[in-house]
């Protein structure tokens, strides 16, 4: 049996525009070392210039998509679902979404408890100590 997932990411108007679920391998090592790998130095622009860093996106949607096109190899494991939507058998959670400026927060649960929120920690540094 695979460690199950959900990736909620939100707009800047904080609405779910996107739900990932991912099928297996949903623990922090695996799924959230992936996010980890594709937030980290990643910029949210307001419009795409000749100045545009390699690794940015245009707002949160461009964000999402992007996400999606990364997590994605072929049939299966990865699957979108309605926004917001929960009760998947999820073993842990995982939410992005704008700092405010040109970055992301990720929150991660595991089950009820907070792994880390914030910004983004290297996962040596996520600790199941914060019930919610």
């Amino acid at each position: 049996m695979g460690t199950r997932s959900l990736t909620h990411v939100y707009d800047e108007k904080d609405h779910c525009l996107v739900t990932i679920y991912r099928q297996m391998d949903g623990y922090p090592e695996g799924h959230g070392q992936d996010l980890l790998d594709f937030l980290t130095d990643r910029v949210i622009v307001n419009g795409i210039g000749s100045d545009t860093p390699a690794k940015a996106s245009n707002g949160m949607g461009c964000l999402a998509a992007s996400l999606v096109a990364f997590l994605k190899e072929g049939i299966g494991s990865i699957y979108l679902e309605e926004p917001g939507t929960s009760d998947y058998g999820e073993n842990y959670t995982y939410t992005i979404k704008r700092d405010g400026q040109s970055g992301t927060t990720l929150q991660v649960l595991h089950g009820e408890k907070v792994l880390t929120s914030g910004s983004l920690k290297p996962i040596t540094e996520w600790k199941e100590e914060n019930a919610l």
